[in-house]
This record gives C-alpha cells, sequence and structure tokens, in this order.
C-alpha cells in the first residue's frame, strides 16, 4: 500500500488518525498562506500570533480569527449580501 503525503501533518505520523489530520490540513493551508488585508485589499497579510495578522503592504496590525484574518463585521456583510442575492435569484 502506497503512503500519502499529509504535508504538515505528516509530521504527527501514525498518531491521532486520518479525520484530524486532514482538518490541520485545511486550517494550516489557510492559516499560512497570505491573506487579503481588509484595509488596502491586497494580498499581503500573514499571520503573527494567534489571532494577530500584519500586512506588509500598508503597515497594519490588526486582530481577527485565529485562523482566518476576516473580521467579524466584514464576514456579516458577506453572508448577508450572498443571502440578498440567492433571494433575488429565486425571484
Amino acid at each position: 500500500m502506497a503512503l500519502r503525503k499529509l504535508s504538515s501533518a505528516g509530521r504527527f505520523g501514525t498518531r491521532y488518525g486520518r479525520r484530524i489530520k486532514q482538518r490541520i490540513i485545511a486550517v494550516e493551508k489557510i492559516q499560512k498562506s497570505k491573506q487579503k488585508c481588509p484595509f488596502c485589499n491586497k494580498l499581503s497579510v500573514k499571520r503573527i500570533s494567534s489571532g494577530i495578522w500584519y500586512c506588509k503592504a500598508c503597515d497594519s496590525k490588526f486582530a481577527a480569527k485565529a485562523y482566518d484574518p476576516i473580521i467579524k463585521a466584514e464576514a456579516k456583510v458577506e453572508e448577508t449580501s450572498e443571502e440578498k442575492s440567492t433571494e433575488e435569484e429565486e425571484k
């Protein structure tokens, strides 16, 4: 049986099970990639520590979610706009 590479979750070896390692892979993929800045809209935000994010382009440091830099108010606006667009499509 061939082994499948588990990227960063491969460090756990045979411990913890497949499902947990897949969740870790999904979270770390978001966490370690460059994100969009809520202030200047450039892909230059990196995670400094848990919940602390830094944008190199506009030199701003801000607090957001632990693994994703979307600010809660921003997320609510996106959700409501998506709901409105689906309601309009249904009509």
